[in-house]
């Protein structure tokens, strides 16, 4: 259901289809959302999309007493967001409701619900109010039908809370679907009884059960490539002019791994209904990719991942090997430990673009984040990127009920050593998540109370939320925080009107803001950070242990690699590239910050 992203098809739904028709389960993947722009319009859906504002309405058919509410917030939001004035002026909230209703019709009315025993929703946040609303709707006009949720917004007691409370639901899928639904289609066959479904929720007299779980496909090669023949049916429907504006603007998403070998960052769950980390094998997903490709002729390929697979080197050897085409078009999620410079290179020279989890530059801050990565190891991660022009995405996390002013203040000294390195391309507020480490452990992160959204208490009526359990929540600190949300996006902000000055003053990028030029005898140190530029000259010993300390080193690592180095010596020098910002020193550990002028 809307409002999935338009430039990512759901892998969820093409590989249930394929896995289910592999059990001799006759099963079509319905992509509804696609025929939304249709009646919406594509900018406006991407807006709605974007400003996570287009599942208000949903609220607005479901739910007639929030109905005041949600128009004007829907409406401020609209004049606060939406870049044309001339089209906020001449909007109409009522006509753009008779439009979503004519897209809710069409899909009903056309949609040959008798033949079908079952009828399955993929639900994430902004999918969730659409899909009860179709979903109510179809048990109005098929009373024997039977409807199930999945996703991260029904598992365990979150699906509990949804039967509590929406009778036209009958079904929710706690954790991995695909054997699940297979069993749950053999069950309504009367081959099975419910009690014998795992990983299902579902009514059961007046209460409600939660089934054990099922055990998780450890061998993901096992699995059939997925499915996303629908995804292109339905676009071959669209209205030429609406399929040039789109311009076959998609990525199909290919599964590298489930769960994630981490598990311990204190704000999340997206990993939590997966008990083991498993990879697929590099032959296994150079094919998966190869057939993809094959079949429907586009490069336009990314995973979809948590964390990165262990065996991504041997991966995307593989995958460079058999489509060197695909240069460029990787985006893969990293977890920086581990990495080595050469890693760096060699993903650049595949055309790789990265995300980090950064997340901090305070290591008192990553603590509470639990991330296992300390300042010093993100700075070198980003330092190495420049370097290699490798092009990097990562963000910058806030907001925690426990932040304190020296959180802030690290970040904030962190950055005056780093401006020369990529910024965050966001700066995301904590969004509390149910079952999460936060979650489950308050007083351990100072949380004097869990409280219901504002947005949430916008899109619910205070009824349904009496036994309904959202995913996101709020929290109320136990002490106040000084520093607001805008100080932090201040502060991130001058970070890159100071790392993009050159692109605003020249219209080009022409090198690093902090680099250096090696001679046989000596180093030339340009710093172009400041509002003025400034030339440093390093010899000898000097010269050597900043080129040493290129990545992390420890101090002991220095004495070991100059034996005759005196303590004082290294003290005087690291002092000094200190007050400069031309060394980054977090303890014991150094790191040389000026790159090399490629």
């Amino acid at each position: 259901m809307p409002f999935n992203s338009m430039r990512y098809p759901p892998l969820h739904i093409a590989s249930l289809k394929s896995y289910l028709n592999s059990q001799k389960i006759s099963t079509d993947a319905v992509y509804f959302y696609l025929r939304c722009p249709q009646y919406l319009g594509l900018r406006f859906y991407n807006f709605l999309r974007a400003t996570q504002v287009g599942d208000m309405l949903y609220t607005y058919l479901l739910f007639p007493e929030q109905r005041e509410k949600i128009q004007k917030a829907f409406l401020e939001k609209l004049k606060m967001y939406h870049p044309d004035k001339q089209f906020v002026d001449n909007f109409s909230f009522y006509e753009l409701l008779k439009k979503l209703r004519e897209f809710n019709e069409e899909i009903l009315n056309r949609t040959p619900w008798g033949n079908y025993d079952l009828v399955g929703f993929y639900c994430y946040y902004q999918q969730f109010l659409p899909s009860l609303y179709l979903s109510k709707c179809i048990k109005e006009k098929y009373p024997r039908m039977k409807t199930v949720f999945g996703g991260l917004d029904c598992n365990f007691d979150l699906g509990k809370g949804i039967l509590a409370t929406f009778p036209y639901v009958d079904f929710t899928i706690n954790g991995e679907p695909e054997e699940s639904l297979a069993e749950l289609y053999h069950s309504i066959q009367g081959r099975l009884n419910y009690t014998e479904v795992k990983n299902l929720t579902y009514r059961k007299g007046k209460g409600i059960e939660i089934n054990p779980p099922c055990e998780q496909i450890i061998e993901l090669d096992s699995l059939p490539f997925p499915d996303y023949t629908d995804f292109f049916l339905t676009l071959k429907d669209w209205p030429e002019e609406l399929r040039r504006e789109y311009c076959d603007d998609y990525f199909l998403q290919v599964e590298f791994a489930r769960g994630c070998w981490w598990r311990r960052c204190s704000f999340c769950t997206l990993n939590a209904p997966c008990r083991v980390f498993r990879e697929k094998s590099p032959d296994r997903i150079v094919d998966e990719v190869s057939f993809l490709i094959k079949k429907h002729q586009t490069l336009q390929i990314v995973p979809q991942q948590f964390t990165q697979p262990k065996k991504w080197r041997e991966i995307m050897k593989a995958l460079k090997s058999r489509h060197p085409g695909l240069t460029g078009l990787f985006c893969m999620n990293f977890r920086i430990q581990g990495m080595t410079k050469e890693d760096y290179r060699q993903l650049k020279q595949y055309g790789t673009k990265v995300l980090f989890g950064i997340e901090s530059l305070s290591t008192r801050y990553l603590k509470k984040m639990n991330k296992g990565t300390t300042a010093i190891e993100n700075i070198e991660a980003l330092k190495f990127c420049e370097e290699h022009n490798l092009v990097c995405f990562h963000n910058i996390l806030h907001g925690y009920p426990n932040e304190d002013d020296e959180d802030f203040e690290e970040t904030r000294k962190a950055i005056e050593y780093v401006i020369h390195l990529p910024p965050p391309f966001d700066i995301e507020t904590l969004r509390l998540t149910y079952n999460s480490t936060i979650f489950k452990n308050p007083q351990q992160f100072g949380i004097k109370a869990i409280t219901f959204r504002e947005e949430e208490k916008l899109r619910y009526p205070l009824s349904i939320l009496k036994t309904f359990k959202p995913f996101f929540y709020d929290c109320i600190p136990e002490k106040s925080r000084r520093h607001t949300e805008k100080d932090w996006e201040e502060l991130i902000q001058s970070w890159r009107d100071t790392y993009y000055k050159h692109i605003f003053q020249t219209h080009v990028k022409q090198q690093s803001l902090l680099i250096f030029q090696e001679d046989r005898d000596f180093i030339n140190i340009v710093d172009q950070r400041g509002q003025y530029w400034h030339k440093y000259t390093l010899l000898g010993t000097e010269k050597d242990i900043y080129l040493f300390c290129d990545r992390i080193r420890t101090k002991g690592d220095i004495y070991t690699k100059f034996p005759n180095l005196q303590e004082s010596e290294l003290e005087t020098l690291t002092t000094k590239m200190d007050q400069l910002k031309l060394m980054f020193i977090e303890g014991e550990k150094v790191l040389s910050l000026a790159l090399r002028l490629s």
